[in-house]
């Protein structure tokens, strides 16, 4: 009697021990299954910021491409600009050569670092913050007076920039001009120049500065009507 009932303790125990694994592995099984849902942090970008900080990026700045930098007083912006052999190129390529919408911010392929007239060019546009978008803050005079100077590193060496005129051309591109027949012309453009300002900077000048021209799409609603609308910022020499 004793062999049987040590029999049935011995199945019993076997009996237990299958069910308690079975149930042990349907539970490990379901915490298998659990979708662990982890909060992931999207940063929300609905609107453009006013003030551009440009990325650091060494590797870009190994570009053989690579002339300097631009800054404006009063900012942390700071861009690396670049020169072609044509001014198209940068329109559709960055600083790496790279091809991008975005473009990249660059001089003039006609000048150098001892020319009278910089031109820079850069991309804006009103969903995205490119660098040449803070360009549209200087339409608020109260922006100008905090941000009058830039400050351009040329190879290597540094030229300082107080802005004299600032405004949207339409239909004029004769600042784009870069050789002037004699001193009297180059004057009178420059005396164009300030001139055409939406406002008065009361910054003098004699015509015979070396300048500075930044230029970007404006995209100024009140200019909507226009298909061409260039936003630029004009500088003169003040420090080298």
């Amino acid at each position: 009697m004793r062999k049987i009932l040590k029999i049935i303790i011995f199945v019993l125990s076997i009996l237990i021990f299958s069910i308690n694994l079975l149930v042990t592995s349907a539970n490990d099984k379901k915490i298998l299954d659990i979708k662990i849902n982890i909060p992931v942090f999207i940063p929300q970008n609905d609107k453009v910021t006013k003030e551009y900080i440009s990325v650091k990026n060494s590797e870009v700045y190994k570009s053989k491409y690579f002339k300097g930098f631009l800054e404006i007083s009063g900012t942390d912006f700071k861009e690396a600009l670049y020169q072609y052999s044509n001014n198209d190129y940068f329109l559709t390529h960055n600083g790496l050569g790279q091809k991008k919408s975005s473009g990249a911010t660059y001089l003039d392929y006609r000048i150098n670092s001892t020319s009278k007239k910089i031109l820079i060019y850069g991309h804006n546009n009103d969903k995205l913050s490119l660098p040449f978008s803070i360009l549209e803050n200087y339409n608020d005079f109260d922006y100008y007076k905090e941000h009058k100077y830039l400050t351009l590193t040329f190879d290597d060496v540094k030229y300082k920039y107080e802005i004299f005129s600032v405004y949207i051309e339409t239909s004029n591109w004769d600042y784009m001009n870069i050789g002037f027949s004699s001193n009297s012309l180059y004057k009178r453009h420059l005396n164009d120049l300030k001139s055409r300002s939406i406002y008065d900077t009361g910054v003098e000048i004699n015509g015979n500065e070396k300048i500075i021209i930044l230029q970007t799409c404006s995209k100024n609603k009140e200019y909507s009507s226009y298909d061409k609308k260039y936003m630029l910022v004009i500088g003169k020499l003040i420090e080298e």
